[in-house]
């Protein structure tokens, strides 16, 4: 794409763009969607924080679960490593 059709296609979507915010502010059709949509905005923004909550909780179960896995396998190490003579010859 060359520097000229950039220029258009951004030029493009900035008109189209301030058609749709003309739109919904200064026309009566516009505003009654704009009252439409906010609402249904709104509950989206609600949905995406919950699930953020979700999501965090999750991360925050997940790292207790390989805390725990980590002190295990540290103590199961260390209780190896004491049991082992080190001047034995045979392991069994």
């Amino acid at each position: 794409m060359t520097e000229r059709e950039r220029d258009c296609v951004v030029t493009t979507m900035g008109a189209l763009a301030g058609a749709i915010v003309s739109y919904l502010w200064f026309t009566e059709r516009g505003n009654a969607v704009r009252r439409q949509i906010v609402p249904t905005f709104e509950e989206f923004e609600r949905e995406l924080n919950n699930f953020k909550g979700t999501v965090s909780r999750s991360l925050g179960i997940a790292s207790e679960g390989w805390r725990l896995l980590n002190e295990i396998t540290e103590d199961t190490s260390r209780t190896r490593r004491s049991i082992t003579n080190p001047r034995q010859t045979v392991p069994f």
